[in-house]
Protein backbone atom coordinates (compact mmCIF):
# COMPACT_ATOMS: atom_id res chain seq x y z
CA UNK A 1 0.00 0.00 0.00
CA UNK A 2 1.05 3.04 -0.65
CA UNK A 3 1.21 6.39 1.94
CA UNK A 4 -1.81 7.57 0.81
CA UNK A 5 -3.96 4.79 1.48
CA UNK A 6 -2.40 4.20 4.22
CA UNK A 7 -3.90 8.10 5.48
CA UNK A 8 -7.26 7.18 4.62
CA UNK A 9 -8.10 4.05 6.46
CA UNK A 10 -5.91 5.51 9.50
CA UNK A 11 -8.21 8.38 9.15
CA UNK A 12 -11.48 6.22 8.69
CA UNK A 13 -9.87 4.01 11.91
CA UNK A 14 -9.53 7.39 13.85
CA UNK A 15 -12.81 8.65 13.54
CA UNK A 16 -14.60 5.05 14.22
CA UNK A 17 -12.42 4.54 17.44
CA UNK A 18 -13.40 8.11 18.36
CA UNK A 19 -17.58 7.70 17.63
CA UNK A 20 -16.88 4.49 19.27
CA UNK A 21 -15.44 5.94 22.56
CA UNK A 22 -17.73 9.04 22.90
CA UNK A 23 -20.87 6.22 22.31
CA UNK A 24 -19.56 4.19 25.04
CA UNK A 25 -19.14 7.23 27.54
CA UNK A 26 -22.62 8.73 26.36
CA UNK A 27 -25.23 7.26 29.32
CA UNK A 28 -28.47 5.71 27.96
CA UNK A 29 -29.02 4.48 24.47
CA UNK A 30 -29.84 6.16 21.46
CA UNK A 31 -33.59 6.49 21.74
CA UNK A 32 -32.95 7.78 25.03
CA UNK A 33 -31.01 10.24 24.64
CA UNK A 34 -33.35 11.90 21.82
CA UNK A 35 -35.90 11.16 24.10
CA UNK A 36 -38.10 8.48 23.04
CA UNK A 37 -38.90 4.68 24.65
CA UNK A 38 -40.56 1.51 23.17
CA UNK A 39 -43.34 2.19 24.68
CA UNK A 40 -44.23 5.88 23.82
CA UNK A 41 -43.16 4.90 20.27
CA UNK A 42 -45.42 2.14 19.94
CA UNK A 43 -48.39 3.99 21.47
CA UNK A 44 -48.53 6.63 19.24
CA UNK A 45 -48.23 4.52 15.79
CA UNK A 46 -51.45 2.54 17.30
CA UNK A 47 -52.85 5.97 17.97
CA UNK A 48 -52.21 7.13 14.28
CA UNK A 49 -53.14 3.43 12.82
CA UNK A 50 -56.48 4.14 14.67
CA UNK A 51 -56.81 7.46 12.85
CA UNK A 52 -56.42 6.36 9.56
CA UNK A 53 -58.69 3.99 9.86
CA UNK A 54 -61.33 5.96 11.05
CA UNK A 55 -60.70 8.64 8.08
CA UNK A 56 -60.65 5.67 5.85
CA UNK A 57 -64.26 4.51 7.29
CA UNK A 58 -65.30 8.66 6.61
CA UNK A 59 -63.88 8.42 3.21
CA UNK A 60 -66.03 4.93 2.38
CA UNK A 61 -69.03 6.32 3.85
CA UNK A 62 -68.69 9.43 2.28
CA UNK A 63 -68.61 7.51 -1.35
CA UNK A 64 -71.43 5.51 -0.53
CA UNK A 65 -73.95 7.92 0.71
CA UNK A 66 -73.31 9.77 -2.96
CA UNK A 67 -72.68 7.36 -4.98
CA UNK A 68 -76.41 5.92 -3.31
CA UNK A 69 -78.24 9.69 -3.62
CA UNK A 70 -76.56 9.80 -6.81
CA UNK A 71 -78.56 6.32 -7.94
CA UNK A 72 -81.91 7.52 -6.33
CA UNK A 73 -81.58 11.27 -7.86
CA UNK A 74 -81.64 13.14 -4.35
CA UNK A 75 -79.20 16.14 -4.26
CA UNK A 76 -75.76 15.74 -3.33
CA UNK A 77 -74.87 15.88 0.36
CA UNK A 78 -73.20 18.73 1.09
CA UNK A 79 -69.01 18.16 1.86
CA UNK A 80 -66.76 19.69 4.64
Amino acid sequence: MDGFTLLIFGGVGAILLVLWIVGKAAPGNGSEQLGLNAREIEERRIMLELEDDEQVREALESIRSRRAARESGKPLPETD
